[in-house]
């Protein structure tokens, strides 16, 4: 062979050699080949997102676990009707005042704004549905609570889109843990038809309460 015929065959296989090389290099910096950022590089947009799930309401528990359903068992053994809360554990609107508590936290309703609502645009802060129902002589009436009380926590800007506020904080619901509680009510001698609200209340009735329990005792005492 001569030296022509040797240095064009050299010239014919320095190309696929550099080819190969080039795709077997290593990329320093831990990403796919070709990739000069490598991993980690993530949109800053993305990274900068707030996790609204701390305003969203606790779920309750699994029907089927132990206590995730409390009766509470109403009587009036007065020789005379009273008037108590109405039980309203799924309103964004209901009011605060003369609710059903444990360890002072309502049971019955948000207090405006409700952060399920600013995260749906609808803050809830005319509107309230609690009203108070009849309770004859010697009735009893009997309510399920899904052991979830209402308090209260910063809001989270970025999730909220309404054009009211702003606001600091809104309510929230989240479960009662288990242990030793106190279940309070107020309950009327009275209601006023326009307003559908007492005009006189019995002083605040409070009965102890052990969860995980499936059922509590609340008696309006002559």
């Amino acid at each position: 062979m001569n030296r022509v015929t040797a240095l064009s065959c050299l010239s014919a296989l320095a190309l696929p050699v550099a080819l190969l090389l080039s795709a077997c290099t290593v990329n320093t910096n831990g990403g796919k080949p070709g990739d000069p950022e490598g991993p980690g590089e993530s949109d800053p947009e993305e990274s900068d997102v707030d996790d609204c799930s701390a305003m969203k309401d606790e779920p309750p528990m699994d029907p089927g676990s132990d206590g995730a359903v409390v009766k509470i068992v109403l009587t009036n053994e007065r020789d005379v009707p009273v008037y108590y809360p109405i039980w309203d554990n799924a309103s964004w609107y209901s009011c605060p005042n003369g609710s059903w508590r444990v360890d002072g936290a309502s049971i019955a309703g948000h207090s405006p704004p409700a952060c399920e609502g600013l995260l749906q645009g609808e803050p809830g802060l005319p509107h309230c549905v609690t009203g108070y129902e009849r309770l004859g002589a010697g009735e009893t009436v009997e309510f399920d609570w899904d052991r979830r009380v209402v308090g209260t926590v910063p809001v989270i800007q970025e999730c909220v889109d309404t054009v009211d506020g702003p606001f600091e904080t809104c309510s929230r619901a989240h479960l009662v843990e288990d242990g030793p509680h106190e279940l309070s009510v107020e309950i009327g001698l009275d209601r006023d038809e326009s307003s559908g609200f007492p005009t006189s209340y019995l002083p605040a009735i409070v009965v102890p309460l052990t969860l995980p329990s499936d059922m509590v005792s609340v008696v309006v005492a002559p």
